[in-house]
């Protein structure tokens, strides 16, 4: 109980072309590889090597640096990460080499595209914000609040946990200046969407959650890959 999941995939709009017909069909079979390739005992960069190997006939490449991660209870950001296009720096710290156990939750993050030079970048244009409740990380001690803020807070915290959300999802009046006061305090943070720097390429994402057993996985949350 308390192990959230995730779930993203492409929808196209418009004219399908045969290149973003085959983006889409790629990235899903890059995710269904992740999942029949993954088993307890197995490292992360045996996952990333893997990848590496199927996709360099294929035309298309990987967004770098984008690193997702194991979930623990009411937090989809766990220590362990997974990254399957590292960076340089990535790939030099050994503790991005993960060993996967029995048991674990995992998110995993294909995102490809047709761009030869795939960088990510925040989404700052978005016309709605995510928010992410850090104040069982910070240990934030909710005596020293003003009342608005402390109300606010343990909402947050029995409401959404770690995990991110909207305002619009809030069942309580909030005022912007009581949000803003829980974001300097460090208590509430931006939970930050990403986007390809290259704004004319064609983007594919497959996005799913799974749980880590002796033989294989078990997907728990993207109905394409069943």
């Amino acid at each position: 109980m308390g192990y959230g999941v995730v779930l993203g995939k492409t929808f196209a709009v418009g004219d399908i072309t045969p290149e973003r017909q085959s983006l889409v069909t790629m990235a899903n079979e890059v995710a269904r590889r992740l999942l029949s390739s993954v088993k307890a005992g197995m490292r992360s960069w045996e996952l990333t090597t893997l990848i590496e190997n199927f996709l360099r006939s294929s035309g298309f490449k990987g967004v770098q640096g984008l690193a997702a991660h194991n979930h623990e209870r009411w937090d989809i950001q766990g220590p362990k990460t997974i990254n399957l296009w590292p960076t340089a720096a990535q790939r030099d710290d050994t503790l991005n080499d993960i060993t996967f156990q029995e048991g674990e939750v995992y998110t995993f993050e294909v995102w490809l595209t047709s761009d030869n030079h795939p960088e990510p970048r925040e989404a700052s244009e978005m016309e709605t914000t995510l928010y992410q409740y850090l104040g069982s990380r910070t240990n934030l001690d909710l005596t020293t609040l003003p009342s608005a803020e402390a109300d606010v807070a343990k909402y947050c915290d029995a409401q959404f946990a770690s995990f991110p959300f909207n305002v619009r999802e809030v069942g309580i009046e909030v005022g912007p200046a009581t949000w803003r006061k829980l974001q300097e305090r460090g208590s509430l943070g931006i939970y930050p969407p990403f986007v390809v720097k290259s704004k004319g390429a064609s983007v594919a994402q497959c996005v799913a959650s799974f749980v880590v057993t002796a033989n294989g996985t078990v997907c728990l949350s993207n109905e394409i890959l069943h």
